[in-house]
């Protein structure tokens, strides 16, 4: 006799749905580390040098769930697909599921950076919405595209060190 799981309820089956993920992520993980390659979250921090003082607030945007890449603090409790590594992630998992099935979410808080997000406030909104299939998420988007653009001192100092050569040149 094949023994199958009895649910009580909604969250018991959305418990047991949880550690099946868990288990996935967990077991993706183990590969990678095998094999060598990447399998967490891209971390804001690590990837770019960012003056995070010097952003854009964008507004409240649908974003493309695909286009969440990383996170800007928890990179070790999901995995890169955002299915969770941790236990203690149930709870507020499983809630974040039964919210969205009777009220719905708010915005989560995402970063842009090109054409990448990076996750600040959501984490569990995002990856209950790649387990259900969600296409876009209603985000408030900070931009930080522009922050390396070469700062006004750098951009004065190389057209006046051109003129003063072109000046040079041209009455010797």
């Amino acid at each position: 006799m094949i023994a199958s799981p009895s649910f009580t309820g909604i969250y018991s089956y959305m418990a047991d749905e949880f550690n099946r993920l868990r288990t996935r992520a967990r077991l993706a993980q183990l590969l990678s580390k095998v094999l060598g390659k990447r399998n967490g979250l891209k971390s804001l921090a690590y990837s770019y040098t960012l003056d995070l003082r010097n952003k854009q607030n964008l507004g409240i945007r649908n974003i493309p769930i695909d286009s969440i890449i990383g996170t800007m603090g928890r990179n070790t409790d999901f995995d890169g697909k955002f299915r969770p590594l941790k236990t203690h992630l149930l709870d507020r998992w499983v809630n974040n599921y039964l919210l969205l099935e009777s009220n719905g979410w708010g915005p989560i808080l995402v970063h842009k950076y090109g054409d990448e997000y990076f996750v600040e406030d959501g984490h569990h909104r995002v990856s209950v919405a790649k387990f259900v299939g969600v296409v876009y998420i209603e985000a408030e988007v900070w931009d930080h595209s522009y922050a390396q653009s070469p700062g006004p001192a750098c951009v004065r100092n190389r057209p006046a060190v051109r003129k003063s050569t072109e000046v040079f040149s041209a009455s010797s």
